[in-house]
């Protein structure tokens, strides 16, 4: 009888348990309320003549469908003539709102479709309305497969926060990769007492087209429309469209 009335009270305290554990991830679960996903060609040439990762002639990034982005056959990604390189990078940025009921987080993610030539200082942001601010830090990550079942994560960055924008700037690793990923994310809260009834994310990001370092790499700032160099150092980067999330309602 013991043993019976010891067990029905084991299964009791397992099962509380079990509730607490499914009602703390529930609480804490994110959903999507709003998305963008843009595509972007990047086409650069760059001097022969020159150390390759200094002189730079062009570079122009445009926004694709997503049709040709899927189509890209990487082993057309370079062309050579006698006196420039010409590279073609396709990437994807993917900004999203998300909620748990309580607060939002702001997301985004750059997904690589074939690997750039210069590996430099990369910065990846999202801008917003000021009406709201940062909730706690700010997350960053890169993920890089050799392989499907060799990939490594690294989350060294520099970390800024503006007015109306944060961002991450980083190193881009060098190897030759099978895919390559950057992630940055944060939680608002509110930065009024008045109700808020939209939210703009604005994702960027500023691919180093030459060899720069970190002072050059973070002489920026991030707004609602996204990332903003300086002028004496904007033609080291690409430059493309944000991937804008707009949420409405009342919060």
């Amino acid at each position: 009888m013991k043993k019976y009335i010891f067990l029905v009270f084991l299964a009791v305290i397992v099962t509380l348990f079990s509730s607490n554990v499914v009602f703390a991830y529930e609480k804490n679960d994110f959903d999507v309320v709003s998305q963008q996903e843009k595509y972007y060609r990047t086409t650069t040439i760059y001097d022969k003549n020159v150390d390759e990762k200094k002189k730079l002639n062009n570079s122009i990034t445009q926004e694709i469908t997503e049709e040709e982005y899927n189509s890209f056959n990487e082993n057309n990604n370079l062309k050579s003539n006698i006196s420039a390189t010409i590279e073609t990078t396709y990437k994807k940025l993917t900004t999203t709102i998300l909620s748990n009921g309580s607060y939002f987080r702001y997301k985004a993610v750059l997904s690589w479709k074939n690997m750039p030539k210069i590996r430099s200082y990369d910065t990846i942001a999202i801008g917003h309305f000021a009406s709201v601010k940062p909730r706690g830090g700010l997350q960053f990550s890169q993920k890089y497969c050799y392989s499907p079942n060799n990939c490594y994560t690294s989350s060294s960055y520099y970390p800024h926060t503006f007015t109306a924008g944060s961002s991450a700037t980083f190193k881009v690793p060098s190897g030759t990769f099978t895919s390559l990923t950057q992630t940055f994310y944060f939680d608002v809260q509110k930065n009024t007492n008045s109700t808020i009834v939209t939210q703009n994310a604005s994702g960027d990001y500023a691919h180093a087209v030459k060899d720069v370092n970190t002072t050059t790499a973070q002489n920026y700032t991030v707004s609602n429309t996204g990332i903003h160099f300086d002028s004496t150092v904007i033609d080291n980067f690409d430059d493309i469209q944000v991937a804008r999330a707009i949420w409405t309602g009342s919060w």
